[in-house]
């Protein structure tokens, strides 16, 4: 549950998703974490509906429990567990999101719209559906920062103990989504001590953990492959 904990935080400490100060009680049991807290953490999860939606779709195709590690780990980063959600599935769980406050208009034609071939990782919500919420505009500086990405690392700010990365950023290029790596520091609020050329995932401009290899490869191919068919949908 740590790892759910981590890729909530920062969305709901901004006051973008979930209950009301719900970061407190994950900060808490990052903290100290203990058995007694977890079935008040999943309460607090179901309270982020985008995310109970996409949990509970993979889960359901691949005969796991929601919290399951791999389907957050599938929904987050990407495994082999998005390979068993079919087309159908996915525009069911778009249309579902009315009941969450996306309006029926925009979730009818996100649905019908949904590229083949497309898969239920967290970078198709963002590009593809955008926010539930209202309280963010679906700008290109707003889904760059939403969308879990990765970063190298290239040293630590002493001070700060912010994280020197070399990390890829969404932009817009002749209409299509492209990521173009670049040279920026990154908050470290989980205090984490990687090492040079070590990669950490990355949501809102935080640096949410050291990720193995093939965890990166995983959160590449799931990125990419989602972008390349949103594109060509266009």
């Amino acid at each position: 549950m740590q790892f759910a904990c981590k890729y909530s935080l920062v969305t709901n400490s901004l006051g973008y998703c979930g209950k009301e100060n719900a970061f407190l009680h994950f900060q808490d049991f990052l903290q100290n974490p203990s058995q007694e807290k977890i079935q008040k953490i999943k309460t607090l999860l179901d309270s982020f509906f985008g995310l109970r939606a996409y949990l509970d779709l993979i889960a359901r195709a691949n005969n796991k429990n929601t919290f399951d590690f791999q389907v957050l780990e599938a929904y987050w980063l990407g495994n082999k567990l998005l390979e068993n959600v079919s087309h159908g599935e996915i525009k069911q769980t778009i249309l579902s999101l009315q009941k969450f406050g996306l309006p029926e208009k925009i979730a009818v034609q996100k649905a019908d719209s949904l590229p083949f071939g497309t898969v239920p990782h967290h970078s198709l919500h963002v590009l593809h559906v955008n926010f539930v919420t209202r309280k963010l505009k679906p700008v290109v500086k707003n889904l760059s920062e939403c969308i879990v990405s990765w970063a190298e690392i290239r040293g630590i700010e002493k001070k700060s103990c912010r994280l020197k990365v070399k990390a890829p950023e969404l932009k817009i290029l002749n209409g299509d989504f492209v990521l173009q790596e670049k040279n920026k520091l990154l908050e470290n609020q989980f205090s984490l001590l990687p090492a040079n050329g070590d990669f950490v995932s990355v949501h809102w401009n935080n640096a949410i953990e050291i990720i193995e290899k093939k965890q990166l490869q995983n959160l590449k191919k799931a990125t990419m492959k989602n972008i390349e068919l949103i594109n060509m949908k266009k």
